[in-house]
């Protein structure tokens, strides 16, 4: 059964993929990209798309079309994940966001910018981007692509994310859960999650030093780490 999103944070989420013999790399986004809130978590499968500069000599109408047949395509419970390629404009604001709310999408992901941030905060959407300012994108930038593989900036190079794939996201990190071994994640989580909770409740039982120390040799003699 997959996890929740309330069970669930970066952390584990991270531990259970390297266990599943993936490398940071392959999973793990740029550290810069932050969420707004830091309350703020999302978790399921993504909606993809891509955005880029509008040429001069371009029709800026016809160039940005595709973006609203877009939200015709986006599922609820869904988390848009937009490859910016861009970081001069806002590529979001509080009325996108408030689509995206309306439209039950769990939470928006960004390489990019977005601006109306307290209004975005008002709303209790998850939204995690590199950064903020008040930068319209009209005649400047536009969304020219979606539901396809995209790539966003890593801890070294870039992570491929796939229509299928399912992203994970808190104040911690950004996670993409490759959408092939969503069934070894969800057991291996669900495993992992019972761990930790297991050694917090023992450790918060513990009457004194003596007893904390044999519950973390425990634990390390019998999963080797702690």
């Amino acid at each position: 059964m997959r996890p929740s999103q309330e069970s669930l944070y970066a952390g584990i989420v991270y531990d259970s993929l390297r266990q599943m013999g993936l490398p940071d790399r392959a999973f793990l986004l740029d550290p810069r990209i932050r969420p707004l809130d830091p309350d703020s978590r999302c978790f399921g499968p993504v909606f993809t798309n891509r955005g880029r500069l509008v040429r001069k000599d371009e029709d800026y109408a016809a160039a940005d079309a595709i973006r609203v047949e877009m939200y015709r395509k986006i599922k609820p419970g869904q988390v848009v994940v937009l490859e910016a390629g861009d970081d001069y404009c806002a590529h979001a604001g509080d009325i996108t966001s408030l689509i995206y709310s309306k439209l039950d999408v769990k939470g928006f992901v960004t390489d990019g910018l977005v601006r109306d941030s307290a209004r975005i905060r008002r709303l209790d959407f998850p939204c995690f981007c590199r950064g903020t300012n008040p930068i319209d994108a009209l005649d400047y930038w536009a969304i020219t692509d979606v539901d396809s593989e995209i790539s966003l900036p890593g801890l070294s190079g870039r992570v491929a994310v796939s229509p299928g794939d399912w992203v994970f996201a808190d104040a911690d990190g950004v996670l993409r859960i490759p959408g092939e071994r969503l069934g070894d994640f969800d057991e291996i989580v669900e495993k992992n999650l019972g761990r930790e909770e297991e050694c917090r409740r023992a450790v918060n039982q513990a009457s004194g030093p003596g007893q904390v120390y044999g519950i973390v040799r425990k634990a390390f003699d019998e999963q080797g780490r702690w």
